[in-house]
Parts: C-alpha cells; structure tokens; sequence
C-alpha cells in the first residue's frame, strides 16, 4: 500500500512540473510568432550592404570562410540563420525568390550574401 502511494505522488509531482515547463516554452514561442515584421527586425542584427559590393567580395575572398544557409523573411527584412544569429538586412532584398547564407570565419558570422535569380548582393555584419 506505501509503495501505491509513494509511485502516485511522485506521478502527480512529475506532471505538476512537466505541465508547468510546457506553459512557459508555450508563452515564449507565441510571443516571437506574434511579433510585428518591425518588432522582429528591431531585435535582429544589423547587417548593411556595403556601397561598393566587388570590394567587399574581394575583402572576403580566399579567408576560409564557411557558408551556411539562412531562411529570408520576406515581410521583415531578415535573414534567419538560426543558431549563427537573425540578421536585418539594409537595404532588404525585394525579390520573392531571395535566398540567403551566412559566411562564418570559424563560428564567427562575418557576412550575409543574398541572391535573387542572377543578382547577388552582400551584407557586412556587425556595422
């Protein structure tokens, strides 16, 4: 009879808590979904076309950079590149078709490079 006991507290605890972690995660995703484009891309990094793009290109050219992909949020601005970071890009590509990367020296995001059918464009980050 203890032991019946015993298994049913320790039951009741563990979905006491188990219900209580699910309700936090719950409200922290639902706040980034509800989030504005303009709430979003203020909480984003900055990440700014530099005026002379075959300088740039030629500046990060042959330093060993890794590229990984990104997911562009058209209605924002930016470029999500997940755990690399969520950059808002200035200017933001226009083009439905864009698509993104993120270039890393080691773990370090060094660039986003955005491309929309021949056109190509890179965004220094951290400026």
């Amino acid at each position: 009879m203890g032991r019946v006991f015993v298994l049913l507290v320790g039951g009741s605890l563990l979905a006491a808590f188990a219900l209580a972690c699910a309700g936090d995660n719950k409200t922290q995703t639902g706040s980034q979904l509800d989030a504005s484009p303009s709430e979003r891309r203020a909480a984003a990094e900055k990440a700014v076309a530099p005026a002379d793009q075959e300088a740039y290109r030629k500046s990060v050219a042959g330093r060993g950079i890794v590229q990984e992909t990104c997911s562009y949020e058209l209605d924002a601005g930016i470029a999500d590149c997940g755990e690399r970071g969520r950059f808002a890009l200035e200017p933001p590509p226009t083009s439905l078709d864009a698509s993104c990367v993120v270039g890393l020296a080691g773990t370090s995001p060094q660039f986003v490079l955005c491309t929309s059918g021949n056109e190509s464009k890179f965004y220094a980050v951290g400026t």
